[in-house]
């Protein structure tokens, strides 16, 4: 949870996800700040390139909703694997 965000909505009720929340139900985790402490860039270049691609490739693959996750043939077509 801390790296790709809250459970949609109507899977709550069927997981504990309390210790990730506030007393409101708000999520209290900023993954964006989890994903960038996690995988800092080694130089400059990378601040902006190949660490970004492939973040953002692994939070497409981790989508909670699997029907919203690429297919394999999508994950080819990906910069990180195109390239």
């Amino acid at each position: 949870m801390e790296l790709i965000g809250p459970l949609p909505e109507r899977w709550k009720p069927y997981w504990n996800s309390k210790c990730f929340e506030d007393s409101d139900g708000n999520f209290t985790i900023d993954p964006d700040a989890i994903w960038k402490e996690r995988c800092p860039p080694k130089n400059d270049d990378d601040a902006t390139g190949s660490v970004v691609t492939v973040v953002g490739l692994l939070r497409d693959m981790l989508c909670w909703e699997p029907m919203a996750r690429p297919t394999a043939a999508d994950l080819l077509q990906h910069p990180w694997f195109a390239t």
